[in-house]
């Protein structure tokens, strides 16, 4: 009963979508322009997700830094998913030291 598509972005709708590990390795792409990347990407994830949406992302309040991964602060998204997103967003940040999820309801 699964069907998988191999695509930059998602090409149906969904009640509900999952990125997870999507958007942690950056490599030379410069950390502002990554991050507008990920906050496009979850606009467009966002639009094909009828009832919400989930993501991760490695904590940069927590880890130590590597030049080629992409971290980010949780409150930052959490801002961008209330004002972008719209939905009712909910944060976890305790079940690994290195990373966060976000999930968002609509």
């Amino acid at each position: 009963r699964a069907t998988f598509i191999a695509a930059p972005e998602a090409t149906l709708e969904a009640d509900y979508s999952f990125a997870s590990g999507t958007f942690g390795l950056r490599m030379d792409v410069d950390a502002a322009e990554w991050r507008g990347y990920v906050q496009d990407s979850l606009r467009r994830l966002a639009r094909r997700s009828r009832h919400g949406l989930a993501f991760n992302l490695l904590d940069g309040r927590r880890w130590r830094r590597h030049e080629t991964l992409y971290f980010a602060d949780p409150w930052d998204y959490m801002r961008f998913c209330h004002r972008e997103l719209g939905g009712n967003a909910t944060l976890l940040d305790t079940y690994l030291p290195h990373d966060f999820t976000i999930l968002v309801r609509f």
